[in-house]
């Protein structure tokens, strides 16, 4: 008997529109059969599209097995490690690869092994202008204590760039205060109730830094960019610190209602679970199974929000069928703002949490360092 694999194969340049493409491809409930996914003739991937098709991959896999085949040129034989870094590592996507995939190809050579032992020896070390650190829900980073958090975020910060010299307003406590929230929820709920098996989830915080903005041409972020450049910088290019917490677990609607059918129901069920976890409204003490910090649950959201608009930063939050941004430049809106319809179709299922933040930089020749001591 000959099963039949389903085979995707992507353009040279993956953007978002195409990363989002796949996902309502795969938008059915049951997906019952093996995958390829071909990524030979990848030359590209936008900032945004790489995390959203490696949460993808989680789902593809728990169907069989998933195959995933990149470009010939990224194995090196004389050294048998993968030179993965410009166009997967920074994206999100080839971290995912090496966790879900079961049969990783360059070329005509198997590169299974050594792209697995690759990001496991490598993933959490900084290097070239990003640093991981993987497998947040599992507790990999001490989050029950801010000040121990802030110690090691801010060496990391300080590794990620030297050349990074300012963040706009007072920039170390809020880009602490949001990394810590944000990743406090991926361990409070990417693989709790009501996932059914948390054996494959992926997670991490990412730090990475960009000499200039790869945008869209239209859309929100777009029109932020520009904003930025013309209200923070008029004379000289700003700079980029991407931040991106992200986990390929329950999702915000299926762990805020704990009902994990809730993706393959309305649209509009699923948007009010997520606007109820986004103003206070917190699962913990219905579910029970997270630890409750302080007096009041449910303000994570709140801080992440006062740290974006102090910081001036534009957000995008991807889970489920949902997408919700926060322009921290806006004077009209103070909230994150649901996107009903996406990037022009119905957005698919995407397992699990992504939230992407880009915060501008205003660089200053004169120092050698981020400024964070003063």
């Amino acid at each position: 008997m000959t099963i039949s694999v389903r085979r995707i194969t992507l353009d040279p340049v993956v953007n978002i529109t195409i990363a989002e493409s796949v996902i309502n491809d795969f938008s059915r409930q049951d997906i019952n059969q093996p995958v390829c996914l071909d990524l030979s003739h990848c030359r590209a991937i936008d900032i945004g599209a790489g995390y959203r098709l490696g949460n993808l991959l989680r789902r593809l896999s728990s169907a069989g097995e998933l195959t995933v085949q990149l470009p010939p040129e990224h194995y090196t034989e004389q050294t048998g490690s993968p030179n993965l870094f410009h166009l997967f590592t920074r994206s999100g996507l080839g971290p995912a690869i090496a966790r879900h995939a079961k049969v990783i190809t360059s070329g005509n050579v198997d590169v299974s092994s050594s792209l697995k032992e690759y990001y496991t020896r490598t993933l959490s070390r900084p290097s070239q202008n990003s640093v991981y650190i993987a497998d947040a829900h599992l507790g990999a980073v001490d989050l029950e204590d801010e000040a121990r958090f802030a110690r090691l975020l801010t060496d990391l910060l300080r590794r990620v760039n030297v050349n990074v010299v300012t963040l706009d307003r007072r920039p170390l406590g809020d880009v602490i205060a949001f990394c810590f929230e944000a990743t406090q929820n991926v361990l409070d709920h990417a693989a709790k109730s009501p996932l059914r098996d948390a054996s494959s989830i992926f997670s991490y915080l990412a730090l990475r830094y960009h000499a200039a903005a790869s945008v869209p041409s239209e859309g929100d972020f777009a029109g932020y960019v520009k904003r930025a450049g013309r209200e923070l910088s008029a004379t000289k290019p700003l700079h980029w610190l991407e931040i991106v917490v992200n986990d390929d677990g329950n999702g915000i609607p299926a762990r805020q209602t704990q009902n994990p059918e809730i993706y393959w129901s309305s649209i509009q069920a699923e948007e009010e679970a997520l606007g109820q976890a986004l103003s206070h409204s917190s699962v913990k003490i219905r579910a029970g199974d997270s630890k409750i910090r302080g007096s009041v649950a449910g303000l994570g959201f709140t801080r992440i929000r006062n740290s974006l608009r102090q910081l001036r930063a534009f957000a995008s939050l991807r889970s489920g069928r949902c997408l919700a941004t926060f322009d921290g430049l806006s004077t009209r809106r103070d909230e994150f703002y649901l996107h009903r319809g996406g990037f022009g179709l119905a957005l698919g299922f995407m397992p699990g949490t992504a939230i992407q933040v880009v915060v501008p930089i205003i660089p200053d020749e004169k120092q050698q360092g981020l400024p964070f001591d003063q």
